[in-house]
């Protein structure tokens, strides 16, 4: 009996225990849970008591500063975008690179193209003008062979005689002759007696040496010193070839119309072809 009473104490006792420790068990599963639960609450409430932002200079803004920041941010994509094209367009002719050249080559190249041309126009125009006074060389060469010749200058102008100008008429006397006419002109006054014997001769020689131009000009109507005269000056194609100032004392005491012939051939003032007759021409008359 004592055994039996025993046994159900004892089984009591064992069941006590085993539901001592499934409430244990049961309250310490219940704690976890109840602990990931208020982990769980306050992670909410965090996240919810905290604001959530947008990330600065993208998205829509609200109010001033808003606007200004959406203004800022529609300036930058703009940017980005416009630099995303010259990116694009940069590729694209790295690529070609090859088969192109940049805009100041391009300039370079014009440039040169238009010195070359303009070198060419230059050398045109030297080889037009060099032409031109080519044709004018032989023209003026062809003039003065006609002047040179002896047959067209008697038909040209025959002179003859010892011809007064005055000091107006002076230079147009000398410069409106022929190249090839010599121009002898005497400085005189009346009142030497020098100046008339000279006259004397040259009057002779003008009728001999028929195509060279013989003038007598008034000393005190040019200004010219009388001690010098008289005076003798020979020009040719514009230029003074011959300055016989006191001519008496080129002569020599012999004034004779051959010692003044002498002197004006001798300093080239007269020639055989400014004679009406050269001696050929007499020594053909003759054998005729």
């Amino acid at each position: 009996m004592e055994d039996a009473l025993w046994a159900q104490i004892l089984n009591a006792t064992h069941e006590d225990e085993d539901a001592r420790a499934r409430a244990q068990n049961d309250s310490g599963a219940d704690t976890d849970a109840s602990d990931n639960e208020e982990e769980a609450t306050v992670a909410n409430n965090q996240q919810t008591s905290e604001p959530v932002r947008s990330p600065t200079g993208n998205g829509r803004h609200t109010g001033p500063k808003g606007v200004m920041a959406d203004h800022a941010y529609y300036n930058k994509v703009k940017v980005a975008t416009e630099q995303a094209k010259r990116d694009e367009h940069n590729s694209r002719m790295l690529s070609k690179a090859l088969m192109t050249t940049t805009y100041l080559e391009d300039v370079a190249a014009s440039k040169q193209e238009v010195l070359v041309l303009e070198h060419q126009e230059s050398d045109d125009d030297l080889l037009e003008d060099e032409e031109i006074l080519a044709l004018y060389r032989q023209k003026r060469l062809g003039e003065l062979r006609q002047m040179s010749n002896h047959g067209v200058r008697k038909q040209h102008r025959l002179f003859g005689t010892l011809e007064t100008v005055n000091a107006d008429d002076y230079a147009t006397a000398i410069d409106n002759e022929w190249r090839t006419v010599p121009v002898i002109i005497h400085l005189y006054d009346n009142s030497i007696p020098e100046c008339r014997k000279l006259d004397d001769h040259l009057r002779g020689l003008a009728s001999t040496y028929a195509l060279a131009k013989f003038i007598r000009v008034s000393a005190l109507d040019l200004e010219f010193d009388l001690v010098g005269s008289p005076a003798v000056l020979a020009y040719k194609s514009g230029l003074l070839i011959a300055n016989m100032v006191r001519f008496v004392d080129q002569v020599g005491p012999r004034f004779s119309p051959e010692a003044v012939e002498d002197c004006l051939v001798g300093c080239g003032a007269l020639c055989e072809e400014d004679l009406y007759e050269t001696p050929s021409q007499k020594d053909e008359d003759e054998e005729d």
